[in-house]
């Protein structure tokens, strides 16, 4: 398994660069004609909406992590 260290401020960089590619996809979604195109694009969506929550879950455990010292 590929890993990239990334500091707290990349992560949250990476996490809304990702939020707002996401709810652009949405509008990209719902303007497809081809429902072979809409269901590659809900892929994608899926993927990015699973990736964002664990980014969250790591920013938010090493928040916990600071506030313990």
């Amino acid at each position: 398994m590929a890993q990239i260290e990334l500091t707290r401020v990349e992560m949250n960089m990476l996490r809304d660069t990702l939020k707002t590619y996401l709810s652009e996809l949405s509008f990209e979604i719902a303007f497809t004609h081809s429902k072979d195109s809409a269901e590659v694009l809900r892929r994608r969506a899926e993927f990015l909406e699973r990736f964002i929550q664990r980014l969250d879950e790591v920013l938010a455990s090493e928040k916990r992590g600071e506030e313990t010292r």
